[in-house]
């Protein structure tokens, strides 16, 4: 086999690895909150204000013909972790107030098919207020985790689970400062 084939094959198997790899991949948090459903759905829903809280997305707005959520609604942000910074575009995919909030985030193509990742938001009443749980799933679109595993195929579950780690905490971090900012208390986040 000439060598550029054999290169080209290999770099197929390592997308084809990283896509088996990360495609799928789950992080949870489950967050109570000293509110009431609704009110959290409102906070929640506005997602210009998620840059407020957020140490990862510092600036996110309603794109031009959109002013607030609604289904298939698009937003653009922009988001930064250590040295590395990104815009991003998404579109709202689900609002059932007050119990669900979901959308999805484009990568490289940006084809709402094959999105780069899917963020969802559950709340369900719980004694003194709202149980929110938060979940990120990996899409098959690009990103800069399925970078870094393209790059570093044998730190792939590392790299992964470093990944995994840091949107954890990010999510704790996001409630933490939106339930004090609208001074709502805040239980114990747990984490799956």
């Amino acid at each position: 086999m000439p060598p550029d084939a054999h290169n080209e094959r290999l770099k197929r198997f390592d997308l084809w690895r990283s896509r088996v790899e990360i495609t799928g991949m789950t992080v949870s948090v489950e967050f109570p909150i000293g509110a009431e459903p609704g009110a959290v759905w409102d906070v929640l829903a506005d997602l210009p204000r998620h840059a407020e809280w957020s140490p990862e997305c510092v600036r996110m707005a309603w794109a031009p013909g959109w002013s607030g959520p609604a289904v298939d609604a698009e937003f653009t942000g922009h988001n930064s972790m250590d040295e590395w910074e990104w815009d991003i575009t998404g579109f709202v995919t689900e609002l059932s107030r007050p119990e669900r909030i979901s959308w999805i985030v484009l990568g490289p193509p940006d084809v709402k098919e094959v999105p780069s990742s899917t963020w969802t938001y559950r709340l369900a009443p719980i004694d003194g207020g709202t149980l929110v749980t938060q979940t990120f799933v990996h899409g098959a679109g690009a990103s800069y985790l399925r970078l870094f595993v393209r790059r570093q195929p044998d730190r792939t579950e590392r790299l992964i689970a470093e990944r995994s780690d840091r949107l954890r905490a990010n999510m704790i971090s996001t409630l933490t400062a939106m339930a004090a900012a609208n001074g709502w208390a805040c239980g114990r986040a747990v984490t799956g």
